[in-house]
């Protein structure tokens, strides 16, 4: 019996070490779990489902219809579609330009040890991403209006005539950029601040007893020095700028006759005006694609550019 008592022990000894080591097995993926179910909840099953909502035909009233590519293959022959991609491009082309010919500069000059009240400076220049962008946009509105707008009553004093900011299909476009260019100016430039704070000073100083001069230390110290800070930029203001929607939407509603149209926009209206969700849905999965296929390429290409 003594022998029999022993055996049953250890056997609830062991049962016992495998349950407390299995539960410290599973203790860290319980601790990790409240991140995926939310990520697959909000994420995961969301994107599936706007994939197959692509290729079906649905406006919430009736019952879905499968359709096949059909929804893609109507991208061609929609104008409008068109229309919004040849606007996007415009709007990524055009903050591109702004991300490097505004923000690099700019950068430079906050970051040079003349310039006084940087901080203050920094500070101020952050202000517009803290903004919130709805309150930014209508007093854009106000400052774009043709006959009481800040800006026209500024160009007034050089005797030029009040430009149509919003109800002109070309300056519509600008109107946009503008808006666009004072909100990511300055967060573009605290980028490229720490990333200029980054470079050891030692080569400056290396490379001005060799002779270079202020160019030569930008060309060959600089710029080399800041290629994944800008690669960075480039990848965001892609992005940022392919889904653009709140600047048009408030200041021009896409007008006039759809010169601002955003992709983002002609997506809204699609899915939740039109109740086309089929249809949005196809184009959300395109710009999904797009976006990323593009800045996968991006960062390959700059990658090797700085190996």
């Amino acid at each position: 019996m003594i022998g029999i008592k022993e055996v049953s022990d250890q056997r609830v000894a062991v049962n016992s070490r495998r349950k407390s080591k299995t539960r410290s097995q599973i203790a860290p993926y319980l601790f990790v779990s409240p991140f995926y179910v939310l990520f697959a909840v909000f994420f995961v099953y969301p994107l599936g489902f706007a994939a197959v909502l692509s290729f079906t035909g649905w406006d919430q009233a009736s019952p879905m219809k499968w359709v096949g590519v059909s929804n893609y293959l109507h991208f061609w022959a929609d104008p409008y579609f068109r229309e919004s991609v040849v606007n996007t491009l415009v709007y990524i082309i055009g903050s591109l330009m702004i991300s490097f010919l505004l923000s690099l500069p700019l950068a430079m000059a906050l970051n040079s040890k003349r310039v006084r009240g940087r901080t203050f400076l920094r500070v101020l220049y952050f202000t517009p991403i803290v903004t919130p962008g709805v309150a930014v946009v209508i007093v854009f509105n106000m400052i774009y209006d043709k006959n009481f707008g800040l800006l026209n009553a500024f160009l007034h004093w050089f005797g030029i005539h009040p430009i149509p900011w919003l109800d002109s299909t070309f300056w519509s476009k600008i109107s946009v950029l503008g808006l666009v260019a004072w909100q990511w100016t300055g967060l573009n430039s605290l980028y490229f601040i720490a990333g200029l704070q980054a470079i050891p000073q030692s080569l400056y100083e290396a490379a001005s007893l060799d002779g270079a001069n202020k160019w030569g230390l930008i060309r060959h110290i600089t710029l080399p020095a800041l290629s994944p800070m800008m690669v960075f930029v480039l990848i965001t203001s892609f992005v940022g700028s392919s889904q653009l929607f709140d600047q048009p939407f408030i200041l021009t509603n896409g007008g006039p006759l759809n010169s601002s149209l955003s992709y983002a926009n002609y997506l809204y209206q699609q899915g939740l005006s039109y109740l086309h969700l089929g249809y949005a849905s196809a184009m959300g999965m395109l710009l999904l694609a797009v976006v990323a296929c593009l800045s996968f390429i991006q960062y390959r290409k700059f990658s090797r550019a700085m190996q």
